[in-house]
């Protein structure tokens, strides 16, 4: 069973994450901290670990199965992120799908790294 309010709380979470490392990442970029490669490896590693905290922590609240809780939240942020990045952004294109492949396979990891790191309650 889904519980909607953490859902929604871990997902809110995930796209501060983003939304605040996107924001560190381009004022680094307008300093010229960050450059070419660098800037690449920093907007992936932003995108990573939004989705490995977010599921991490929805893998933490559930009860059993954390890659289906970590498969549910990257899901739904993928879903998003897809949405966006077509409405606004660019076109299709094969590679994003294997970006969007390895974003929901991280959010199965953090899921199933959330519930074997929780404690059971005696």
């Amino acid at each position: 069973m889904i519980k909607w309010k953490t859902l929604g709380i871990h997902i809110l979470l995930s796209i501060a994450i983003f939304i605040i490392g996107g924001f560190l990442i381009t004022i680094l970029s307008y300093l010229d901290v960050l450059k070419g490669t660098s800037l690449t490896i920093s907007k992936f590693f932003i995108s990573f670990l939004s989705m490995i905290v977010g599921s991490y922590l929805q893998g933490k609240s559930c009860h059993q199965k954390g890659f289906l809780a970590g498969l549910e939240l990257g899901g739904i942020l993928v879903f998003l992120l897809f949405l966006f990045n077509y409405a606004f952004y660019q076109m299709f294109a094969i590679k994003n799908l294997g970006y969007y492949g390895i974003l929901l396979v991280l959010s199965m990891v953090g899921g199933m790294i959330g519930i074997s790191r929780k404690k059971e309650k005696k």
